[in-house]
């Protein structure tokens, strides 16, 4: 997994979507991640077990990115699935596809996506 990787494989990938996240990027949307952040905090159980991973960090990753990356809200658990294809291998050889490949697929989709006024287009 990409959050997980460390130097030198971390370097590559974090460059590709580091301007993203400057400092200003941030700080512009301080308000909507605030306001996401208590939005599915308050939508978890009470008194039940739930994936913390799944209902929290996920979904709270998956939310900012589709924000950040101008991607289509509804399709925002693809970003994590992708990171997941492109950084672990037995994710990787069970859909076939390369690592590298993969990777460059959705750097690509990323770099070009918000160019021209346009939406992301899914490249796969």
């Amino acid at each position: 997994m990409f959050i997980a990787m460390d130097p030198p494989e971390h370097g590559p990938r974090r460059r590709t979507v580091s301007p993203v996240f400057a400092p200003g990027n941030l700080a512009s949307m301080e308000r909507l991640i605030r306001s996401r952040t208590i939005d599915v905090i308050e939508s978890l159980p009470v008194g039940e077990t739930f994936d913390w991973v799944d209902r929290v960090s996920t979904e709270l990753t998956s939310q900012m990115l589709a924000t950040l990356f101008d991607f289509p809200f509804e399709k925002r658990r693809r970003l994590t699935h992708w990171s997941e294809v492109a950084t672990s291998s037995p994710a990787t050889r069970e859909t076939g596809t390369s690592e590298n490949g993969s990777f460059r697929i959705a750097s690509q989709a990323l770099q070009n996506s918000g160019k021209n006024g346009s939406r992301f287009q899914d490249p796969i």
